[in-house]
Formats: C-alpha cells, sequence, structure tokens
C-alpha cells in the first residue's frame, strides 16, 4: 500500500527538511491530547510520544523523501526521531528533573564552558546539546553524571517540533539554532569523562561472563526481572542493564533495544506471581519469575475449556447489535444494488457516534460516493474517527504497512469493499482457494486477532450463476475463513426518495449467537438517507406497490371513498381495487365500513404513541441524524447535480 501525501504537518515538514541534509529520521509516536496520552493507545506506555511506530525503531531512519512521505501519509502527526549515528551526532542529554543543569554547572565550572553548538530545548524543558560523533566513537550511556545522559552509537533523539507529554514542544534553541552555528566537536574533557565512567563500569561487572548474541534478549530479560523483584525502578533497571552490556554483551545491544527490555520488564509490580512479556518483540515471549528473576519460554494459546463448560460462554461484544460481532470477520453479500454498501456505511456511522474508529479500505465506490452517502445520512464531519482509504490494492507484500496502521489506529471495526476488487488488486485468484485463503490469513484474520479485538466486514458479490444466488463469489475458500456471513437482499427497490425493506439472512453462525434474519429498512426518507431496523407498522406503506400508495394517498385526501371512485379517478380494474384494499386493510392503514358487497375505506388508522423503541445499539435513524433534512443540498447531490463528475459514472448513489 503506498500511502502518500504532501507535507500537511509541521512533523512532516521538519522530517522532510532534515532527511534533505543528510539527518536521518524516522517516525514516533506523538501525543494525543492534553492529558498526555500515547498515539500508541496503551494505559500503561511509560515512553510517551518518544518510541518508535516502525518495526525496527531508529533502525529504520532514512534520508529517502519517499519514504518519509509513506511514513508521514500514514500517520501525518508522527513525532520525529533522529538516528544519531548515521547522523553524525554525538549529543549530551539534560533531564531538569534529575538535576542536569546543576551538574552540567559543575562539570563547565571544573572544566570549562562547552562550545557554541547547536542545541535544543525538549519538551520537558531539557536540552539536547548536539556535537560532532567523534573518529573513535560515542557512546551512549544513561547517567555519566546526575541527570546528564548521551546519545550516539545506538541512540536516538526526539527533534523538534515533536510534542511533548508535558502540552510542550521541542524547539531549536534561539541563538544556537542550525542557521546561528555550526556543529561544535566534542570537548576532550567530556570524551575523558566517558572514559571514566566506562572504566568504573567494567570493574563493576569483573569477571562476568561474556553473553553472545543469540542469548542477549533472554539474559538481559532475566537480569530485569530480578531486579524488578528487588524493587527496582525501570530507570535504575536500565541504568544496570547498560552497565552489563557495556561489559559483558558481545556485540552490545543498541540502547533503544535496551529501553525496550527495561520498559517491558519494568510495568509489572515486584514480587507479584510470575508474568509473560513479549519484550515488544511479537514472535518471542518469556515468562518471567517476579521473585527469582528466573526466564523460561511460555507456550502461547493454551487455555483452559473447564471454566467454559462450567460457567458458559460470556456474552458476546457486539460492535453492531445482532448484526456484527467483535473480534470476527464478517462476510456481506449480495446483488448489485442490494444496499450493501449503505448498510456498511450505516455501521461506520453507529461506530463514529459512539467514538469508535473505523478503517474503511475502498476498492469500489470511489471518495465523491462515499462522501454523498455520508451527506444523505447527515453526517458532515467524520474525523477524526474514520480512516478511510480509497482504491487501495492491497498486495500482500504491502500488508504490513496496513497492519501498522490499524495497530495506531486501533479500530473498533475495518470495512473492506468490495472483496472481489480487492482480491484483484492483490493480483490474487478469487478462484484460487489457497490464494484466497492465504489474503484472508495475512489481512482479515490478522486484524481480528489484535488485542482490542476489532470486528471485520468484508463486502462482496454473489455469484454471476443465478443458481447459486445464495453465495458469494468462490465461495468456498471465503466462507471457511469467515466467522458470519450476511446474505443482502432487497425486496423492492428503493431510491432518494422511497424506502424499502431489505433482509440479512444469515449463512454462517459460527459465535453461535447470530439471529436468522434481521430486515432493514434503507432508502430516502424526508431528505435523508436512512438505514434502520424495520418496524412493521412504521415501515409497512413502503412495503406496498406505487397503485396501493397511489389508492392511500386517494383515501388520505377524501377521508372516505368506494371502489367506484378509485376506478373513476385512477382507471384500475375491479380485480386491482379489490387486491389492493384488502392489502391496505391488512397493513392497519385503512379500514372498511359498511357491510354486504359495498367497499368504503377511511382515512388513515392512527399509529399507537407507546411503539417499541429502536435499539439503541442500532441507533435507531443514526441516532437522530434523519431528522435533520439537508434539504436542497442534499436533493441535488442525490441526483447528480454537481460540477464533479462520479468516478464511477452514472450509477445510482444509492449502490
Amino acid at each position: 500500500m503506498n500511502v502518500t501525501s504532501p507535507p500537511v504537518s509541521a512533523t512532516h515538514k521538519a522530517a522532510r527538511w532534515y532527511a534533505s541534509r543528510n539527518i536521518f529520521v524516522f517516525p514516533l509516536h506523538s501525543i494525543v491530547d492534553d492529558e498526555g496520552h500515547c498515539s500508541c493507545r496503551k494505559p500503561d506506555c511509560t515512553n510517551q510520544g518518544k518510541h518508535p511506530r516502525t518495526m525496527n525503531g531508529f533502525k529504520d531512519a532514512t534520508t529517502d523523501l519517499e519514504t518519509v512521505d509513506r511514513w508521514w501519509g500514514m500517520w501525518p502527526n508522527a513525532n520525529v526521531g533522529i538516528d544519531c549515528e548515521r547522523s553524525g551526532w554525538a549529543v549530551l542529554d539534560v533531564d531538569p528533573d534529575k538535576g542536569g543543569y546543576d551538574s552540567l554547572a559543575e562539570l563547565q565550572q571544573k572544566h570549562g564552558e562547552l562550545p557554541d553548538t547547536v542545541r535544543a530545548i525538549t519538551g520537558g524543558a531539557g536540552a539536547h546539546i548536539i556535537f560532532k560523533m567523534p573518529r573513535q566513537g560515542f557512546r551512549s550511556y544513561v547517567g555519566i553524571g546526575y541527570g546528564l545522559d548521551t546519545r550516539g552509537i545506538g541512540g536516538y533523539i526526539v527533534a523538534a517540533p515533536s510534542n511533548h507529554k508535558s502540552g510542550g514542544s521541542y524547539v531549536w534553541e534561539e541563538g544556537f539554532t542550525f542557521a546561528d552555528v555550526d556543529i561544535a566537536e566534542v570537548p576532550q574533557w567530556m570524551l575523558d569523562l566517558m572514559s571514566q565512567r566506562g572504566t568504573e563500569r567494567s570493574q563493576v561487572a569483573a569477571d562476568g561472563d561474556i553473553i553472545p548474541e543469540g542469548q542477549r534478549d533472554a539474559t538481559l530479560a532475566s537480569l530485569a526481572g530480578s531486579m524488578r523483584a528487588r524493587g527496582m525502578t525501570e530507570a535504575e533497571i536500565l541504568a544496570a542493564l547498560q552497565v552489563t552490556n557495556e561489559t559483558r554483551v558481545r556485540p552490545p545491544m543498541a540502547l533503544a533495544d535496551l529501553e525496550r527490555i527495561a520498559r517491558s520488564i519494568g510495568r509489572y509490580e515486584p514480587g507479584k506471581g510470575t508474568y509473560t512479556t513479549n519484550m515488544g518483540k511479537p514472535s518471542q515471549h518469556i515468562q518471567v519469575d517476579a521473585e527469582t528473576g528466573e526466564i523460561t519460554p511460555a507456550l502461547q494459546g493454551r487455555v483452559l475449556i473447564d471454566p467454559v463448560l462450567r460457567d458458559g460462554l460470556p456474552d458476546p461484544e457486539w460492535v453492531i447489535d445482532q448484526l456484527v460481532v467483535a473480534g470476527r470477520i464478517h462476510l456481506v453479500y449480495g446483488e448489485p444494488e442490494s444496499g450493501k454498501t449503505i448498510i456498511a456505511l450505516s455501521w461506520v456511522v453507529q461506530c463514529i457516534d459512539r467514538g469508535i474508529p473505523v478503517v474503511f479500505v475502498d476498492e469500489e465506490s470511489g471518495l465523491q460516493a462515499i462522501a454523498r452517502l455520508l451527506i444523505a445520512m447527515g453526517v458532515d464531519s467524520v474525523d477524526p474517527l474514520l480512516h478511510y482509504f480509497p482504491f487501495v490494492s492491497l498486495s500482500l507484500e504491502d500488508t504490513e504497512a496496513l497492519m501498522a496502521y490499524v495497530d495506531e489506529v486501533r479500530p473498533g471495526l475495518v470495512v473492506f469493499d468490495s472483496l472481489t476488487d480487492m482480491l484483484a488488486g492483490a493480483g490474487l485468484d478469487e478462484n484460487a482457494g489457497i490464494e484466497v485463503t492465504r489474503w484472508f490469513m495475512e489481512v482479515p484474520t490478522r486484524i481480528t486477532r489484535s488485542n482490542w479485538d476489532p470486528a471485520v466486514v468484508l463486502i462482496d458479490h454473489i455469484a454471476k450463476d443465478a443458481g447459486n444466488t445464495n453465495y458469494s463469489v468462490a465461495s468456498r475458500a471465503k466462507k471457511a475463513k469467515s466467522d458470519v456471513q450476511w446474505l443482502v437482499t432487497k425486496t423492492a427497490d428503493f431510491g432518494p426518495d422511497k424506502t424499502a425493506p431489505v433482509d440479512l439472512t444469515r449463512k454462517k453462525n459460527r459465535p453461535g449467537v447470530m439471529p436468522d434474519r434481521v430486515r432493514l429498512t434503507v432508502g430516502g426518507q424526508d431528505g435523508n438517507l436512512i438505514c434502520r431496523p424495520f418496524d412493521s407498522q412504521q415501515d409497512v406503506m413502503h412495503t406496498l406497490p406505487d397503485k396501493a400508495l397511489e389508492m392511500l394517498d386517494f383515501i388520505i385526501q377524501e377521508g372516505e371513498t368506494t371502489p367506484g371512485e378509485i376506478r373513476e379517478k385512477f382507471g384500475f380494474s375491479d380485480k386491482t381495487i379489490q387486491n389492493y384494499g384488502a392489502r391496505l386493510v391488512a397493513s392497519g392503514k385503512v379500514e372498511r365500513v359498511g357491510a354486504g358487497s359495498h367497499w368504503k375505506y377511511v382515512s388513515l388508522v392512527e399509529i399507537p404513541a407507546n411503539l417499541p423503541e429502536v435499539p439503541p445499539a442500532l441507533g435507531g435513524t443514526f441516532a437522530g441524524i434523519s431528522s435533520s433534512p439537508l434539504g436542497e443540498e442534499y436533493r441535488q447531490i442525490s441526483k447528480g447535480d454537481t460540477n464533479e463528475e462520479d468516478e464511477e459514472g452514472d450509477e445510482p448513489w444509492w449502490t
């Protein structure tokens, strides 16, 4: 998936500026609200706005502008990380909360002032002081002095104009920007101090066994677990891991990897049983004894069935009541113009109305068509909850970009429209079961297995064979890999000024909780596009033929009439009048009065005021959206009377 866009955010522009000057950049998570929450959305995040979005972190850093645009196209507000080593930077990091400025003042008083060089003020009111990477290298250390760390080989920094959990932003210090001064050499006394600290670290870890490359993660995680068991903080664990890393690990691990281990272990309460962690690596799960720090492989996937046998299955978590279940793949298929996309968009609107993020991948309708439908539904804004991807061909090679975006957004609902086109765009044969299965495993199945249990909806077409209209195209593989299947069937035509019942018939029910059939009312009503549960009394008139509706309108105008008057008005046959009159009576809208063979009709029967409410989970008419008509603007859009041409030509707006 190629996601690129022109720079629209300050961090995107800054990342391009850095990259164009041979400064290696990569995207970081950012702060998303005034309370300092990280965009990773993890409640236990201890590195808000500072940890990488990409799989390999600072190792992915680049100066390639196309890659930068692709990253910030996916994450427009990403903070900017800079890889110090490849950018040729040796950085002194001053933390004021730990007395960093006082420590630096003492060192300068003893050794002399730092030379003028590029400096940044961090979001937490600290400082990044930038020097040239010396020929002998410059290691990343935690604690060369109180509140003083270094970032060089194996380290990175957060760069301006990234935001900070405190509410501030990173800025280049006035008078010390790239335009004001050149980057200076590292003072010799600082190199001497670092060398001294390295000697001290070696003495602390004397006689320790060498830890080879294949054992680094597990061994250091075990050490971190034993330190956490003794109540050491994440910062203390990180400092100790650095000592071990510098003296015993061959080759040494990058600082970012040490931070990952310390962060993963440090989030647990000390001395509380055994816990499982993957240390930030999805493929590597270990168990750490919180008392001893002993580490063992964790066997993933085994669960106890007895509690289910004893207590029964838990209630399903409905994303859309009776229709869409969390953590499941739903296949929604039917004839063209049967209302599939409208139904899916109604689910999107309901999720947005409840504050649930949605990812919508559209290979079928196009932006204008989707926008028109949303406007007709009464929607005037979907940001930041709807993440829309128009005409995206999801090849297997590009799947990782989508997965990264989904992990960032953490949607409750992901919609693909349509599955047939999506498979074709991926270069797959939808009639080849192996290829379809592979795509399912690589995309929707991976999404539903995310730890927040999103639901996936796949919109699809039915088989072209008229004798096989109950099944989607290449149904065998699709049916095998989906959990729920809904066949969409309209019982009558609908349009901008007319609604009609649409049935969702359940064809697969792996969760075991789906109803056999759900009837919806779909179409235009009072200047709005609606999609809501069918009400037998409220919606029955929309199931009647046009001639019956003409008769009903005449009865309403006259108050009471006869078959002869209807025949004179419309020229209908006696049989037609009798048949449609009987249907009007059966609908409850009309009563028959008099006796014998004489037909008379009266005006509409009042609809009872105490009708049952529409289930809240289905939002009624989109939680009241249909009560706000759009007037002339909607009527023009719905008729295609615009200055722009449809991507799909003259295709009806309701498809």
